[in-house]
């Protein structure tokens, strides 16, 4: 198997695909154009439909269709009882109601499951929604985690580990695993697009928020093809087992890589002043960095670059119920460099001006080893802003904040 013939063939079907103004969609134009669509935009994409209070115009209808997709009993359905959240507490999706939790785990990249993952969501934002009531925390007519990975290349269910309690749970409270009656696997390239093919179905030809759906669905259709052609390249190039070796080698070569420009970049990013700052990755994603004030946890505040969401931005945990008591305090400090966010659901605070390093997953590494400007303007920032006791105090004031 010829590398460079393998590659060159890849490259053919991107530019057959990118061809043809008569095929013209925004999706596809934004991620060749300007930044690829990462799993954290898919997740905005949805909310923005799901959500009764957006732009779109459409109240409550799309999420109607949602919930009768998922079957939940929507005789009663009221537009005005439901909330919609992005990335509260690392959750991708979040659906409440008076009486009803679900969570969305969107995996449109493929993303890897993480330990405990699922069973951690389920307590903070179902088990603890429902008050502890685990009947009805168990019950698929009050409580949903929906599953979504793309369904091509990542068509696959929760892995067990994702599902099981995390050591710091009691286990005379909680259960050993999550009950998988509650676990609905969807796929974006069935149940969402058949659920937004309803959407687009539900408005007339008229409103733009139709071409929008229309645009999103084939942008999946699409995705899939050239997937598949793909797939058929590899089948080609793959007729001996020695093929098949070679090319097992170059994926594990390749995986070692990844992990070693990763780590090199870690080393980078140690924090100059550690009498009050540590930094470091944490240890269940590679790529989500993170600098807080000594004596402080992950979920405390923290700079923290995650390169899917805002790049270089300042979190906490629960900060959006209290984040706004403290603006004026975060815009005199970190204003030079960093801007607000205006999500009052958001635990992220503020972001970096400019060019933030909002990277998609797949192409960090690649970027940790090759992008210099990279590497440099994050060590300014962690430089400039650790050794500011300003910050420090901040930080201490809000970690001990009760947030209620």
């Amino acid at each position: 198997m010829k590398i460079q013939e393998l590659l060159e063939e890849f490259d053919k079907i991107q530019r057959q695909n990118q061809k043809g103004g008569n095929s013209f969609n925004f999706f596809q134009f934004i991620e060749d154009k300007f930044w690829k669509i990462t799993e954290t935009k898919h997740s905005r994409i949805l909310a923005f439909l799901l959500d009764p209070k957006e732009t779109h115009g459409q109240g409550g209808a799309f999420l109607k269709l949602f919930l009768d997709k998922l079957e939940f009993d929507i005789t009663n359905f009221n537009e005005k009882e439901w909330k919609v959240f992005v990335e509260r507490n690392n959750i991708d999706i979040l659906l409440q109601s008076n009486s009803i939790s679900i969570v969305i785990e969107n995996k449109s990249n493929g993303a890897v499951n993480q330990n405990n993952q699922l069973y951690r969501y389920w307590d903070s934002a179902i088990f603890q929604f429902h008050h502890k009531d685990m009947e009805r925390a168990e019950d698929k007519n009050y409580s949903r985690i929906v599953y979504l990975p793309d369904g091509w290349w990542y068509d696959r269910n929760p892995t067990e580990q994702t599902k099981e309690r995390p050591n710091y749970l009691s286990a005379e409270e909680y259960p050993e695993k999550l009950n998988e009656n509650i676990i609905t696997t969807w796929t974006y390239v069935k149940e969402i697009k058949e659920w937004l093919t309803e959407c687009a179905n539900s408005i007339s030809e008229s409103n733009i928020i139709k071409y929008f759906i229309n645009n999103y669905i084939t942008y999946w259709s699409k995705t899939k093809i050239k997937d598949k052609q793909y797939m058929e390249i590899l089948k080609k190039h793959l007729e001996t087992i020695e093929e098949w070796k070679n090319l097992n080698e170059i994926v594990n070569q390749f995986q070692n890589l990844k992990s070693q420009w990763i780590t090199d970049f870690e080393k980078e990013m140690k924090v100059e002043n550690s009498d009050n700052f540590w930094g470091q990755r944490k240890t269940l994603s590679p790529y989500d960095f993170r600098w807080g004030i000594k004596g402080s946890d992950w979920t405390d505040m923290c700079i923290l670059f995650y390169p899917s969401e805002y790049g270089i931005s300042i979190w906490g945990q629960k900060l959006y119920k209290v984040k706004d008591k403290y603006k004026t305090q975060f815009e005199e400090i970190f204003g030079e460099d960093f801007q607000w966010i205006e999500d009052s659901n958001s635990n992220y605070v503020m972001c970096l001006k400019d060019d933030c390093f909002e990277f998609d997953e797949v192409d960090l590494p690649w970027q940790f080893y090759n992008n210099t400007q990279l590497v440099k303007r994050i060590k300014e920032v962690i430089t400039k802003y650790t050794n500011n006791p300003k910050v420090v105090e901040l930080f201490k004031t809000i970690n001990v904040d009760p947030k209620e």
